[in-house]
């Protein structure tokens, strides 16, 4: 078991008596996105309500296929509504068009993927949820970069997700003096992480793994998919001198390989609980061990 592919849902409360605003706007971000993301989840877990995985499934089937009733019926409510205004809405464009219903298409990438139409729901709340816990941590990080060190040559520099690590959290630790008082704290709480070397590669599957998302809609071709096994490879180089974490490494490996299994196979990546805990405890980790060492420094 690793504690950083687990699903941890609590935080580091902050100090009344020590402010760090950065923390504190990123904690009530970041139980935002881990409340809506449960609730969400869980509505489609059979344990949820006591029912066998089939009955939801069925569920599920039965209310996306009443999807394009309710698509037409909305049409017709505006039809009516505009008359009782009287106003005449005219001919509406898309009742004479070959439209195609997003149940449709949903129904048929769950049978692509070889799974209901449930698990793909959650699925893509996984995927969801990773690109939202991203985005929280690298525009929080490169803020209090940009807000606080970035130098007056940089201002026009575009700062994104690959400057997060390297440039934006290195730039203020090394500014701060404190690379190896965050980096103590960070491996008592990861488990896992004992260097910025070992931090950045992680960082940098995370960060391919969004632009995948982002830009193609998760499907890998062949480059990408020999870069996703690179980014992996990149992880173990990091750890080669450091005896104590194989083990931990190895299980770290094999949480990542169902995923890289699919993708090979497949040509797309599948978004399960363990990648999506990877990015918010990752994010959890940073930012905790961050605002401990910036209350020691403060005080």
């Amino acid at each position: 078991m690793l504690l950083l592919t687990s699903a941890l849902f609590d935080t580091l409360k902050p100090s009344p008596e020590c402010s760090v605003k950065y923390y504190r706007t990123f904690i009530l971000q970041h139980m935002a996105i881990t409340t809506s993301t449960i609730v969400a989840q869980c509505n489609l877990m059979p344990e949820m309500f006591g029912e066998p995985k089939k009955s939801i499934d069925d569920h599920i089937d039965n209310f996306i296929g009443k999807i394009p009733e309710r698509s037409e019926s909305i049409r017709e409510e505006y039809k009516f509504h505009c008359m009782a205004g009287h106003i005449d809405p005219g001919s509406l464009i898309q009742e004479n068009e070959p439209r195609i219903f997003i149940s449709d298409s949903f129904k048929s990438k769950a049978k692509e993927y070889k799974i209901s139409s449930r698990e793909l729901v959650i699925r893509t709340l996984n995927a969801s949820a990773f690109l939202e816990y991203f985005f929280l941590f690298e525009s929080t990080i490169t803020k209090i970069y940009k807000d606080r060190y970035q130098q007056s040559s940089e201002r026009g520099l575009m700062l994104g997700g690959k400057d997060a690590i390297t440039k934006c959290l290195m730039g203020k630790l090394k500014n701060d003096k404190t690379e190896v008082k965050f980096f103590t704290d960070l491996k008592i709480r990861s488990k896992f992480f004992t260097n910025s070397s070992q931090l950045e590669s992680v960082w940098r599957l995370l960060n391919f793994i969004r632009n995948q998302q982002v830009h193609s809609g998760g499907v890998y071709d062949n480059r990408s998919k020999k870069m996703f096994g690179i980014y992996i490879d990149n992880i173990c180089k990091s750890y080669n001198d450091d005896d104590e974490m194989v083990l931990t490494i190895n299980l770290f490996l094999n949480t990542l390989e169902p995923i890289k299994e699919n993708i090979e196979k497949n040509g797309h990546i599948i978004f399960n609980d363990s990648l999506e805990n990877l990015v918010r405890n990752f994010s959890l980790f940073v930012m905790e061990s961050l605002y401990v060492t910036e209350t020691r420094r403060i005080n």
